[in-house]
């Protein structure tokens, strides 16, 4: 088991580096600030390792930036409209952090707090955080776990729970932006990329609240069933492509039980492939459209596009939606979800 002082958060408190690997030569770093992935290694088709992962140069960076890299948000993640929810008949106002909605849980996201260790083993560990009733303005005392666990098939199982002692919203994801050439590599728009959905969600305008409907793929550049090129339609000029300047999505999954693939993605110079599993009705595809200047790894700076993010939830804005599935878990009903990312090498 490996663990390194990491930093100080602005109000002193020890973060701390962990590493969990197998045999392969796969290691992915974590931080128990926002139960983050730092850096992700993967053999490339050579054997020579690559950071697949873009992450910030320091804690700061994690502290104050609001790119999500690598991190666990939630409890909720993507946006509630008007920044505001109605469970059994109350009415909560949350952070409206994002236009007049609320994105990724607002300004107390787990993503910003410092999680405990619960367990750790030489591939797997636990990190737990608890949150007081309203400590994000989302109703009960909450406590939430997230898991990683590396496979000797080169998987990064991500398992998800929570309970509450109140009904409550429940929809954790990953936000790790993946660039499987390497993570100061550049533009990710060669990617090739496959998603299961013959649907997505489209926004109402450039605040990317989803209208509530689902619509069909076909024809459209949001169709990825057989795979392309990510940036093969990307520049269109369709009005969903200008309001998100560039795919920031939710796509509909098959609405199979249990764990299902979702996605794949493949980089033809570090013949590195990504298959994505999961059990949510839901994956968003974003194409890093706002990562302008970014200071990253290495002093790198970030632009537009230089990474990708697939992340497993519920639909945007779930909770208002009633034709879409909620989100909403009654008080002391379990909240697990599992997420996959396979790494295979051509």
């Amino acid at each position: 088991m490996y663990k390194e002082w990491y930093g100080c958060t602005r109000n002193g408190k020890d973060v701390y580096l962990y590493r969990i690997q197998n045999y392969k030569g796969m290691q992915v770093s974590l931080l128990n600030f926002g139960a983050t992935i730092v850096d992700l290694w993967i053999p490339d088709r050579f054997g020579v390792p690559r950071d697949v992962s873009l992450g910030y140069e320091n804690l700061l960076g994690y502290e104050t930036g609001d790119a999500f890299f690598g991190a666990t948000v939630g409890p909720n993640a993507n946006r509630i409209s008007d920044a505001k929810v109605c469970i059994d008949g109350v009415e909560y106002l949350l952070d409206a952090n994002n236009y007049e909605n609320n994105h990724h849980s607002g300004y107390h996201t787990l993503a910003k707090q410092l999680w405990e260790v619960k367990s750790q083993k030489e591939d797997e560990i636990c990190f737990r955080v608890t949150n007081p009733h309203l400590a994000q303005r989302f109703p009960g005392n909450m406590e939430c776990c997230v898991t990683y666990k590396v496979t000797d098939e080169n998987q990064l199982e991500i398992r998800f729970d929570g309970v509450s002692d109140k009904t409550t919203v429940f929809n954790m994801t990953n936000h790790t932006y993946f660039n499987l050439n390497g993570s100061n590599a550049g533009n990710i728009c060669n990617h090739m990329l496959w998603i299961e959905a013959k649907g997505y969600t489209p926004l109402r305008d450039e605040k990317s609240i989803p209208t509530g409907e689902v619509e069909d793929v076909t024809g459209t550049p949001f169709d990825f069933r057989e795979e392309k090129a990510i940036g093969q339609d990307i520049e269109t000029q369709h009005p969903q492509l200008l309001y998100a300047k560039g795919y920031d999505h939710n796509y509909t999954l098959s609405q199979a039980d249990g764990i299902r693939k979702a996605a794949t993605a493949y980089a033809k110079e570090s013949g590195i492939r990504l298959t994505v599993y999961t059990d949510t009705p839901g994956l968003q595809f974003y194409t890093g459209n706002y990562l302008e200047g970014i200071v990253g790894k290495d002093g790198h700076r970030y632009n537009a596009r230089d990474g990708f993010c697939l992340e497993s939830q519920y639909y945007p804005n779930a909770v208002n939606e009633p034709k879409f599935q909620s989100p909403i878990y009654k008080a002391g009903q379990k909240y697990e979800s599992k997420t996959i990312y396979e790494f295979t090498v051509e």
